[in-house]
């Protein structure tokens, strides 16, 4: 023999690699009767640029309006009988203020304000029905 060790699989592609790096190749697929090797260099990724300081976290934004909505399934009456309406349009209310009735089976119960603003528009008529959760007020927050 001629006295040289044979080369192995990881000398070959040891060998490769290094071919590959010598001129700059990114792909390599080399064949040797039933040995296929195949393999994509990396190419060096250019540093990336220092990305910027996120902005402060900013509070979302407040509502333009908020609904006042019907506590359950009943008629809708602005104000108790024979009285003016509780609210009108255009009118200052504050959290907790009674501003209509719903009546069920002849069983009224108050409807109040959750915020305090100012009414916008009143979205159901005297003594038609409304449904759980069917919006009555627009109210522009204070």
């Amino acid at each position: 023999m001629n006295g040289k060790k044979p080369a192995t699989v990881r000398d070959q592609v040891e060998s490769l690699v290094a071919i590959a790096k010598e001129l700059d190749l990114s792909e390599v697929l080399w064949e040797e009767g039933d040995r296929k090797v195949a393999f994509t260099r990396r190419a060096s990724a250019p540093v990336p640029a220092p990305t910027p300081a996120a902005p402060a976290p900013v509070a979302p934004p407040v509502p333009k309006t908020q609904f006042i909505t019907a506590p359950f399934v009943g008629t809708f009456l602005r104000a108790p009988k024979d009285r003016p309406p509780l609210v009108v349009e255009g009118e200052e209310v504050d959290s907790g203020d009674k501003v209509g009735i719903v009546e069920a089976m002849k069983v009224p119960r108050d409807v109040t304000s959750h915020v305090a603003g100012h009414i916008v528009r009143i979205l159901v008529e005297n003594g038609k029905p409304v449904e759980y959760g069917q919006k009555i007020f627009e109210v522009e927050p204070k």
